[in-house]
């Protein structure tokens, strides 16, 4: 069953059913190598017309996008017990700072009503808050084989469907591609591209990253402890670690892959991480470009990449802690920075795969003439 799960997600049909009948799950590997069938299921997704045996819960599922919450963590906030270690440079770790967080736990105390808000507005804002939704692949591996039969459409194809993509709403639609397509360029061809510090909004010019071979899947931090110090491209089991996507131990950088300017960062989930001992001792000075701090790098498309500022710090609930809260913007030995990725340039993946290069985010030029003859078809 663990195994049914692993493969396929945690859906019951898939898991107490087809379980029992390898032909289905076979049917849905089929579909999956199918190049057809994957340009079908994504050309789909998020479209009016939907052919459910095509793209179906076995393959894509469709989740509640919950936005960080404007909302103030509660009254706990103000107790000092509260402050995790990294909340204060080392010097000042003994420092305790009352933090006052109003609970806004109603629209009276929230002040809607004295701004004017009618019930209709009220209402809207609430559902913008809860009723956006995303899409997310039933399982990585599911993923991964999707993404690997993706790669094997041309290049004219291949850009078509990513057109469509760029042009959606929907964010969690780009991230069925984005996500996958970050992994592999990290971990099997390497990528050049923009990169920019968040906290000086500074750009540090052109930046190459892997390629870190092998990819290494960690089921728990426990599991992690082999590769501390090494240069490992390692992803958590299953999106098991709450605030990263992937991350290379021996050169203290952790990955994340959004299409929002708002994501946040889960600090509990962060903290758990960096108190594993996974990375060196954070902010402390060495030689080496290994040492020092620890770079949070948001990996985002082209689009956004001057969009994106840098990223408050929000507790399990997806709400951020009071503006005064040392919690909400302060990570003792962590840098956030920016960094481009040109979903246009996946039809390049198996090129550079061939004659072992970089993917390059940076000429323009070719991809730009490239998108223009492909939107000529596509009108």
């Amino acid at each position: 069953m663990i195994e049914v799960i692993d493969k396929f997600g945690c859906v019951p049909r898939i898991v107490f059913d087809f379980g029992k009948r390898k032909i289905e799950l076979n049917n849905i590997l089929d579909k999956l190598e199918n190049a057809i069938d994957v340009e079908r299921l994504l050309a789909m997704v998020g479209g009016a017309v939907i052919d459910h045996d095509v793209a179906s819960g076995n393959f894509v599922h469709v989740v509640p996008y919950h936005r960080l919450s404007d909302i103030e963590a509660g009254e706990n906030e103000s107790a000092p017990d509260n402050y995790d270690e990294y909340a204060f440079p080392p010097h000042e770790t003994q420092k305790r700072v009352t933090v006052v967080a109003k609970k806004k736990g109603n629209a009276s105390e929230a002040g809607i009503a004295a701004v004017g808000v009618s019930e209709g507005q009220t209402m809207e804002l609430l559902k913008a808050q809860y009723t956006v939704i995303a899409y997310t692949w039933a399982s990585d591996y599911i993923r991964d084989v999707a993404f690997q039969t993706f790669l094997g459409l041309s290049a004219d194809r291949m850009m078509m469907l990513i057109l469509r993509a760029q042009g959606t709403h929907l964010a969690g639609f780009r991230g069925l591609l984005l996500e996958p397509f970050v992994h592999k360029l990290l971990s099997e061809t390497g990528v050049v591209g923009r990169m920019r510090n968040l906290e000086t909004d500074k750009e540090l010019g052109i930046k190459r990253f892997g390629p870190w071979k092998p990819k290494y899947v960690f089921k728990d931090h426990a599991d992690l402890q082999s590769k501390r110090d090494q240069k490992v491209y390692c992803v958590p089991h299953r999106g098991n670690e709450p605030a990263i996507d992937s991350l290379v131990p021996g050169e203290n950088l952790c990955f994340q892959v959004t299409t929002s300017t708002d994501h946040g960062i889960n600090r509990p989930g962060l903290v758990t991480l960096v108190s594993s001992g996974i990375f060196d001792d954070l902010g402390k000075k060495g030689k080496g470009k290994n040492k020092g701090n620890l770079k949070f790098i948001w990996v985002v498309e082209r689009g956004m990449y001057a969009e994106l500022k840098k990223q408050d710090f929000h507790d399990v609930k997806k709400k951020v802690y009071a503006k005064n809260s040392p919690l909400r913007t302060y990570f003792h030995g962590l840098e956030q920075f920016a960094f481009e990725v040109d979903m246009r340039r996946i039809y390049e993946f198996q090129h550079a795969q061939q004659t072992k290069k970089a993917v390059d985010m940076t000429n323009i030029s070719k991809v730009e003439e490239f998108r223009k003859a492909v939107k000529k078809i596509m009108a």
